[in-house]
């Protein structure tokens, strides 16, 4: 399960996932259809996502951060 990531000043945690990737999908200038197609992600749950009504999966949470260009790192709970 994803509790959070730290990203640069951020801890994004799963309540507010959906809002840190339409900041970073505006900061590209990218639309809802081209991250889906550079992600390999349905338009309509990318939607879902940024709005908060749905959490990502594993699989959708890496092609969407590789297409946006961040590095996703994932660590052992201590």
């Amino acid at each position: 399960m994803i509790e959070l990531i730290e990203y640069e000043d951020d801890t994004i945690t799963l309540e507010n996932m959906g809002e840190w990737i339409h900041k970073l999908r505006q900061e590209k200038n990218l639309t809802l259809d081209r991250l889906s197609e550079l992600a390999g992600v349905s338009t309509g749950a990318i939607n879902k996502i940024e709005r908060g009504e749905r959490y990502p999966t594993a699989y959708v949470l890496f092609h969407t951060m590789d297409a946006l260009g961040q590095e996703l790192i994932v660590r052992e709970k201590r």
